[in-house]
């Protein structure tokens, strides 16, 4: 990994939704948005099946996955829609739980700030 990423999630994990009472001014967040999109650019690039799209296909499907109580409908290539499975277990419960943090957390970041146009990730 690029940097502690584990250490990074801990610190998002202790905020799991918006505490504070002002809108965020997104040039104070740079560095952890930087961080934010260095893990999720060397998520991608380790485990490119998190993304489940081809990126140059022209023949997909939507296929429906079920993993516990959440769906997801994934664009797969038809040849691809009986690997979709084995591709999502295939990535770490670790790299899926820093993912989700990551994402909620720029989630609750993005709802909760202003300057929104800095931000190009």
């Amino acid at each position: 990994p690029p940097f502690d990423i584990d250490g990074f999630v801990a610190e998002l994990d202790k905020c799991p939704s918006w505490r504070f009472q002002e809108q965020a001014d997104l040039y104070e967040w740079i560095r952890p948005l930087n961080a934010m999109d260095t893990a999720l650019t060397y998520f991608i690039e380790t485990y490119p099946s998190i993304l489940l799209i081809p990126r140059k296909s022209e023949n997909k499907s939507i296929v429906e996955i079920s993993t516990g109580c959440d769906h997801a409908l994934l664009k797969c290539q038809n040849e691809d829609v009986e690997s979709v499975p084995s591709k999502l277990i295939s990535i770490p419960e670790n790299v899926t739980h820093s993912l989700i943090s990551i994402l909620r957390f720029l989630s609750n970041l993005l709802r909760n700030a202003t300057n929104k146009s800095i931000f190009n990730s």
